[in-house]
């Protein structure tokens, strides 16, 4: 059965569950008469087994978590059975279930096996209450679900009442149409098997009565137990991995849209409780992938929950399971793709640490997987994703490093893999969300590149996606949460062109979004993280339009996040440079309401948080540009004014390319402060040709006589054409 991961999915009232379970196990038991497996049908060769077979949840256990269970399960079935009875008619979970296969799949490939009750009854008065044919079997369905009035055919329907076909007969006659055989044919060949059992059982018994005792008898009595046991054995080791399959990809999938860790955790640790009382050795690939993939599940949740230490001991076993998977067989593409996943987790720990010597040898070591997976097979599309992801991680890599341009080279590359992959696949949304970050990243080499309204056209881009994504799955957390990120740097780039008025609005939407995502999962500090970004970017936009209260407020709110993040992992770089810029923020509207003395004693504390920071990260950028922003400060104040401006003079140069606009600014103003202008002014120019208008650069040419070269200034914003928007 290519393509799907059930062969059927069997629908029924709960108060049928006993013929519900009874067909599962008839499906599941059925085994396809040797004569006809492999014969080429409509539906294509025919299968051994049946095997497996979806049986529904119990549904008083029914609910919105498992709508989400039930919906991918009759996705990947190929066949939809329901057995029809008075209660199934009336049961609001069968005729969901019949909806969602008919506006989703083949409606000709729903099957009926009546049990009770009588098909039609409805349309005769006084007898509605016997009709058997849930209403969502014999009228249309409309795409929202909906039950119209229109009437349609009745599905093929097996009848095992006395009156009907009978247990066995309607046994084979669901089993003829899953198989694609005709019902005589495959009676007439169940027949012959069965009397070819009987007179095997019957010659048997006579053999081993003239030849043999009763002890032997018992013997192979015994034998015949033995290796009944095993089958089952087997049979149950398929199902579990079958469900452990399942659980991982499928159901991984659609908790994923929702955001819910507890159950994505509760997912991951039941995996990894099955493979636990089994030695890796005695795994074949397929369940060392599964195990490894678990790993991984339990890796990202510790992640998402600032757990850097257990995220990485997870990516580190998945790391030895794969492998060892890759050892066994270093050709197979799933063995290195499986490997490629544990190896980027890896790196990724390292680069929210920025141990970038560790993130570059496992992103390279991905890149590399993802190569070898491209030249095996260069159709496969899920390989070339593999590859855009992996220019994503080298782009990011060289602007850490300050190597915009190359990071921008690779970005570029990564976008044209990926929409690729978005035209060829329109309606699948983790395809879309690839696209529009390879947008998020070529947006930020743009900016570091000084070419902002082209970063801003990426941005915007990223938005448009985003939000026709949500057209499809208004409530999908990933597009939120990329959402929620997108306008936050939007905010940025609209701030760096002096638009302060639209960049509060994606400020504003940002923060709000962030809170969205923090009611729906309190516990996922990416979205605790998003939403204190969101508060800072919002706070600074409000300190530039001089509204001091509310910016506090916004600064208070981020700081409060940052706090509850760092309560988990303090070592995790990223939360503690929110917590500085919060800070520092919070110093300038301080020092702008004229509470000099509050505002240094916070410029102090955050000074002492920095410089074990520094010795830490080294020439981190982002450590040293924080730390230069409060050495100015500093300087403001009066305390140090020469030899600050001397270290950040000194810090920002060596950090070359790395430098942001606002560090550049820093740069050129502490070249003013130190009387050499002929430094300072190459730099300005550069940034006023680029249409740099900053609040912070604009007050400094404001007051610096001869900065910049005024015939060359770009136009304000305001006097953009309209199409530049």
């Amino acid at each position: 059965m290519p393509g799907f991961r059930y062969k059927a999915f069997i629908s029924y009232s709960w108060a049928d569950r006993a013929w519900g379970e009874w067909l599962h196990r008839a499906l599941e038991n059925y085994v396809t008469p040797s004569t006809l497996i492999g014969r080429e049908t409509p539906l294509g060769p025919v299968p051994r087994t049946l095997r497996p077979i979806f049986k529904d949840r119990e549904e008083e256990a029914a609910g919105t978590s498992i709508n989400s269970t039930i919906d991918a399960a009759l996705n990947q079935s190929e066949f939809l059975i329901v057995i029809c009875s008075p209660r199934a008619a009336k049961s609001k979970w069968v005729n969901r279930e019949i909806a969602w296969f008919k506006t989703h799949r083949d409606a000709t490939k729903i099957l009926a096996l009546i049990i009770d009750g009588e098909p039609g009854a409805s349309d005769n008065p006084g007898r509605e209450t016997q009709e058997c044919f849930p209403p969502a079997l014999v009228h249309r369905v409309n795409a929202d679900l909906s039950i119209s009035d229109e009437r349609v055919d009745q599905p093929l329907a097996a009848d095992v009442r006395n009156t009907g076909d009978g247990r066995n007969l309607a046994k084979l006659k669901i089993a003829a149409a899953m198989l694609g055989v005709g019902l005589d044919e495959l009676a007439r060949r169940e027949e012959h098997r069965r009397s070819l059992r009987r007179r095997a059982v019957t010659g048997g018994a006579l053999i081993l009565a003239a030849v043999m005792s009763g002890l032997a008898y018992t013997a192979i009595l015994a034998r015949d137990e033995a290796r009944i046991q095993r089958d089952e054995a087997r049979f149950q080791r398929d199902e579990a991995q079958g469900l452990v399959e399942f659980m991982l990809t499928d159901l991984r999938k659609r908790l994923d849209a929702v955001g819910r860790l507890d159950v994505l955790e509760s997912v991951g640790f039941r995996a990894l409780k099955y493979f636990s009382s089994q030695k890796v050795e005695t795994l074949d690939a397929d369940a060392i992938g599964r195990r490894a993939r678990a790993q991984l599940l339990v890796g990202e949740i510790a992640n998402l929950r600032g757990d850097l230490n257990a995220a990485l001991s997870a990516y580190q076993q998945a790391a030895t399971s794969t492998a060892e998977q890759l050892r066994r067989n270093p050709n197979s593409p799933q063995q290195i793709f499986d490997h490629a996943q544990s190896v980027f987790w890896v790196g990724y720990v390292a680069w929210q640490r920025r141990d970038l010597p560790t993130a570059r040898k496992s992103f390279k070591e991905y890149h590399v997987l993802a190569q070898r997976l491209v030249t095996i097979d260069p159709n496969n599309d899920q390989w070339q994703a593999e590859l855009g992801y992996a220019y994503v991680n080298l782009g990011t890599l060289e602007m850490g490093e300050g190597n915009s341009t190359v990071a921008e080279a690779y970005f570029r590359n990564s976008l044209g893999v990926k929409l690729r992959l978005s035209k060829k696949h329109p309606r699948d949304l983790d395809r879309l969300i690839a696209l529009g970050q390879s947008h998020a990243w070529l947006a930020d080499a743009l900016y570091f590149n000084l070419r902002f309204s082209e970063a801003r056209d990426q941005r915007v881009a990223e938005i448009e996606l985003y939000q026709r994504g949500l057209i499809q799955a208004p409530s999908h957390i990933s597009l939120l949460g990329a959402q929620a990120v997108a306008h936050q740097v939007l905010a940025l780039l609209q701030l760096s062109e002096g638009d302060l008025k639209n960049a509060l609005e994606q400020a504003s939407l940002a923060s709000d979004l962030s809170d969205r995502l923090i009611i729906a999962d309190p516990q996922n500090t990416d979205w605790v993280e998003k939403g204190a970004m969101g508060y800072v970017r919002r706070g600074q936009v409000l300190f530039h339009l001089h509204q001091y209260s509310h910016a506090h407020e916004a600064l208070s709110k981020a700081l409060a996040k940052t706090q509850s993040l760092l309560a988990k992992d303090a070592s995790v770089l990223k939360w503690r440079l929110i917590q500085v810029r919060a800070q520092i923020l919070l110093a300038l509207i301080l020092q702008a309401e004229g509470n000099v003395k509050p505002a240094q004693e916070l410029l102090n504390d955050t000074s002492d948080a920095l410089k074990p920071l520094i010795k830490k990260t080294g020439s981190n950028r982002d450590v040293i540009q924080n730390h230069c922003q409060v050495l100015a400060l500093r300087s403001h104040f009066g305390s140090g004014q020469g030899e600050h401006w001397t270290e950040i003079i000194e810090r920002l140069q060596a950090l070359g390319g790395s430098n942001t606009p606002e560090s550049l600014t820093l740069q050129v103003e502490a070249y003013v402060k130190m009387g050499q202008l002929d430094k300072a002014h190459p730099i300005a120019q550069k940034l006023n040709d680029a249409g740099y208008r900053h609040p912070d650069f604009m007050a400094l040419v404001a007051i610096t006589p001869n900065l910049i070269n005024r015939s060359n200034e770009a136009a304000p914003p305001a006097a953009r054409s309209k199409s530049d928007r």
